[in-house]
Order: structure tokens, then sequence, then C-alpha cells
């Protein structure tokens, strides 16, 4: 098993769309993450750090981000959204298509939208 890097920052970026709020979230592998939503002050929160371990694990096996193969698909300009991850300034190709062709992929893409909903949850 890889060995998680000390002081490692992940953000995961929702851009939102013209009826929902984007949402940043910065997490280390302990779980203490930073929220932002759009127009609203950052505020601290704590995930589950077994969740924020394994998606840091993910995604230092698919690093370099930037190259993972990327989805394309058609989405609506007023309702549709984007969503990235970075890790140490490489970012990936917007995760936010319903289909991805690479299991690596999919499977980043699926714990993002994790991460993303329990700080959503925990925000509340």
């Amino acid at each position: 098993m890889m060995p998680l890097l000390v002081g490692l920052l992940v953000t995961v970026i929702d851009t939102g769309s013209t009826n929902r709020p984007g949402l940043q979230i910065t997490l280390d592998a302990s779980g203490r993450a930073q929220v932002q939503s759009q127009g609203i002050t950052p505020h601290a929160v704590q995930l589950n750090n077994r969740l924020c371990k394994d998606f840091i694990r993910a995604l230092q096996s698919a690093a370099p981000l930037h190259a993972l193969p990327a989805a394309h698909c058609m989405k609506s300009i007023s309702f549709g959204s984007r969503l990235f991850i970075e890790l140490n300034g490489d970012r990936s190709p917007d995760l936010n298509c319903p289909v991805q062709s690479d299991p690596k992929v999919d499977n980043l893409k699926k714990q993002a939208l994790q991460i993303l909903e329990a700080a959503k949850t925990t925000s509340k």
C-alpha cells in the first residue's frame, strides 16, 4: 500500500450552475476540511478520515491527474456543472460526465461525489 504523504491537501471543486451554487472542499488525510460555497465564508468541518484516506490513496495511484482520460458529454449551458480534483497543483479533467470509460476515473468521480456529499451533510 502506498504511504500517504503527510500534509497533502486535496481540493474537490464542483463549479455549480446558474441554479445551484458551486462548492469547493480542501481536505487532508485526517479528515480536516475547509468548505467554501460561492458567496459564503469558508468554514472548517471534520470528515470521516477513512473516506479521506481512501480518496487520497486513489488519487496518488491515479496521478498525474491531468493525464487521466477525459470523457466528453453534452451539458446544458445553464444547468451543467463541472467536477475537478486538484492535488499538488495537478488538476483532473472534468469528471462530471455521467459515463466514465476508465474504471480508475469512474472510481475517483464516485469518491469525489462522496466527499462533496459528506461535506454538505456535515455543514448543515
